[in-house]
């Protein structure tokens, strides 16, 4: 008995660090293990640029009090832009919209974890719900010079919940 439980100790040791490693996706639609360097830079307007080195996203930089959701369908091919902030391009046109992501979406390598578990993945179409906003009306000009954001008009904020 005693022998039957050393052996199992030391399975569960020797498979920890496989377990904490995670593993990295090889298939770019499939979502990857979020960057362990993550950086945030909050802004006044509760809206936060979140980036991990590769891309960034503008996103909610709290949960909100009282939920809010819009009812309006957006589909559209998840691009990066010039600055590595990543935004909706327009199926068959070269029309972009900037996103604001959910409290708790983290950007990764292959595009974009959401809170709820869904995945959006860069370089693919994607149809989510929500809201468009004027760009101007929602976010501080420092964001919006940050990403780079010139001649894009509007912004698609998601449901917290797809």
């Amino acid at each position: 008995m005693i022998r039957a439980s050393g052996l199992a100790l030391v399975l569960v040791i020797a498979a920890a660090p496989l377990l904490a490693c995670g593993t990295s996706a090889a298939d770019p639609g499939e979502p990857a293990a979020a960057s362990a360097h993550l950086s945030t830079t909050a802004f006044e307007d509760d809206t936060a640029l979140l980036t991990d080195g590769t891309h960034a996203i503008i996103a909610a930089a709290a949960a909100p009090t009282y939920p809010v959701e819009m009812d309006a369908l957006v589909s559209g091919t998840l691009t990066a832009g010039p600055s590595g902030c990543l935004l909706s391009e327009h199926d068959g046109t070269q029309e972009r919209t900037a996103i604001r992501f959910p409290y708790g979406a983290v950007p990764t390598e292959h595009g974009v974890e959401l809170p709820d578990g869904g995945f959006m993945a860069l370089d693919k179409p994607f149809s989510v719900g929500g809201g468009s906003l004027q760009l101007a009306e929602v976010l501080p000009q420092q964001l919006i010079e940050e990403c780079e954001l010139t001649g894009v008009h509007e912004i698609f904020v998601l449901n917290a919940r797809q």
